[in-house]
């Protein structure tokens, strides 16, 4: 069993340690995911791999201390998500493609 899925599996029996780690998780996470709200401004992110196996509590976790570093309003306007996929990257480098071709075409 993956071990993202056995410290949440830990944390919803009630350790107190797996707790504070996936808050820890989320706390150093949510630096990236302001930075990238504030910055590139995206109608939808979601998170792969393994940080799915954390489960939708996680994304709350995440979100909530997101919330301490950019306005509400910006992070209110993404929406966050799990992906499940094991094809997610090779599946964003299609889209990047598609969209550079159908901007091309638009000209």
């Amino acid at each position: 069993m993956p071990s993202y899925l056995r410290l949440r599996q830990a944390a919803g029996h009630g350790n107190v340690a797996a707790t504070a780690l996936i808050d820890e998780l989320a706390r150093n996470l949510s630096v990236v995911l302001a930075w990238l709200v504030a910055t590139v401004r995206p109608s939808q992110v979601s998170l792969g791999g393994r940080l799915s196996d954390l489960g939708e509590s996680f994304l709350d976790r995440l979100k909530e201390h997101a919330g301490t570093q950019v306005p509400a309003e910006q992070l209110e306007r993404v929406a966050l998500s799990l992906a499940y996929s094991e094809q997610l990257g090779a599946m964003g480098a299609v889209a990047l493609v598609v969209q550079a071709e159908l901007e091309l075409l638009e000209s």
